[in-house]
């Protein structure tokens, strides 16, 4: 969970917190706090992280991932950068 929803609604480490997940509600344990360089949320967005495998269960997307985020460093020259993460990329898999 982020720091910042924590923090606001008193839930610490071992608390129990139901998430609404897209067809159901589920409790989950809360085993760790993130933030995001030194801000304790992502632009005030309350957000849960799960490890992969547990994820791709409860969102119904065993094996594969929907989406991913990547920052190039300043001035990275993009279709360079496009090109190397589809290198590394699964095969058939699509932008």
């Amino acid at each position: 969970m982020d720091k910042a929803t924590a923090t606001k609604y008193d839930f610490a480490l071992g608390a129990r917190v139901l998430a609404n997940l897209p067809n159901r509600p589920e409790t989950f344990t809360i085993t760790g706090l993130v933030t995001f360089g030194s801000d304790n949320s992502l632009a005030g967005v309350t957000l849960a992280g799960f490890q992969s495998a547990t994820a791709q269960t409860l969102f119904d997307s065993r094996g594969y991932y929907d989406t991913i985020s990547v920052l190039g460093a300043p001035r990275a020259d993009t279709g360079k950068l496009q090109r190397a993460i589809a290198a590394t990329l699964p095969r058939g898999s699509r932008w």
